[in-house]
Parts: C-alpha cells; sequence; structure tokens
C-alpha cells in the first residue's frame, strides 16, 4: 500500500520537489511519454523494432527491464541524456548477459547463436 506525499512546508504548499515527483509519477501513470520525453515514443518502437520485446530478460523482456530502468531514472529526476542511457544500456551485451540484440544482421547471429 503505496501513500501520496501530503506533507506541506510552512507556507501551506508542498515542497517543490515533491511537487516536481508527484508531477513525473503522475505523467507515468498516465503513460503520457511526451511529456517526459519527445522521443521516448521512437525509442520505445526502436526497442521493439530490433525485437527487445521478444528477449526473455530477468522477469520480462528485455524491453520492459529497460523501460524500467528508463522510469526509475526518470523519477530520480536525472538528465535526458541519462534516462535515454538508462534505456539502452547493456544493449550491446555485457559482461553478465549476452544480449546482443542490435546489430545489422539480427537473424545470421541469432540462428549463429543459437547452434553453438
Amino acid at each position: 500500500n503505496r501513500s501520496v506525499d501530503t506533507r506541506m512546508d510552512a507556507s501551506g504548499e508542498q515542497p517543490k520537489s515533491s511537487t516536481a515527483l508527484s508531477t513525473k509519477v503522475h505523467q507515468l501513470l498516465l503513460e503520457d511519454h511526451d511529456a517526459c520525453d519527445p522521443k521516448l515514443e521512437h525509442l520505445l518502437r526502436e526497442l521493439s523494432k530490433h525485437r527487445a520485446n521478444e528477449c526473455w530478460h530477468k522477469q520480462g523482456s528485455f524491453k520492459h527491464h529497460l523501460f524500467q530502468t528508463w522510469r526509475i531514472l526518470y523519477i530520480w529526476d536525472q538528465s535526458t541524456a541519462v534516462c535515454r542511457c538508462g534505456l539502452f544500456h547493456s544493449a550491446y551485451s555485457n559482461s553478465y548477459v549476452n544480449l546482443v540484440w542490435v546489430y545489422t544482421n539480427h537473424r545470421i547471429q541469432h540462428e549463429t547463436q543459437q547452434q553453438t
């Protein structure tokens, strides 16, 4: 059960940081991606285009994991550039996960990896 921050400052107003946070959370709840980042919808489509939504990762798709990372950074009030880096982190794989999904010859490399 999560509660909404209802703290007030001396003037009876919500502190600015709480207001900014609640605005961001509200934008996310409404799925108003354009208000969050005007390029977010395009970037999410790119992830799907490269089949990140078809790769299982942790407890959902790789795309879901990347989007959740973006959401955390956005709520933490990180810059647009940092949020976008979070959206594409590990897109070229890393030492823990072999999820190379951004490359030119997707089908050839994917089939080669399955055969080995």
